[in-house]
């Protein structure tokens, strides 16, 4: 039977600086929120949005990469970079980049 992290080790892995992302791997909760949520009720101000500590080089191979071809992606640019599609579109949108129109997932009728 698999061993689930208390409160106490969600908080002190936190504080080490280990992603909210390993940490809900590592404990019996689903999702960020309920790390979230614990870190709040203990006091511990969660950052939710941590800044992105990338060189002015990358940014703009960011935006050379997605200005580069109409089939790449936001996502695939942050799979690259290890950084998150929404964040690849923020940098965009930072340097004055226009956004392509994204497709619909579902059709709605």
């Amino acid at each position: 039977m698999k061993e689930f992290l208390t409160n106490e080790e969600i908080i002190n892995f936190y504080k080490a600086g280990m992603p909210i992302e390993e940490i809900v791997r590592k404990s019996k909760y689903r999702d960020k929120s309920s790390i979230y949520r614990i870190l709040k009720k203990n006091g511990v101000t969660p950052d939710r949005n941590p800044k992105i500590n990338l060189s002015n080089e990358e940014i703009n191979n960011i935006v050379d990469l997605y200005n580069s071809s109409p089939t790449v992606s936001a996502v695939k640019i942050g799979k690259k970079f290890n950084i998150s599609g929404d964040s690849v579109l923020r940098i965009l949108r930072e340097k004055g980049v226009s956004i392509r129109e994204q497709p619909r997932k579902h059709i709605y009728r």
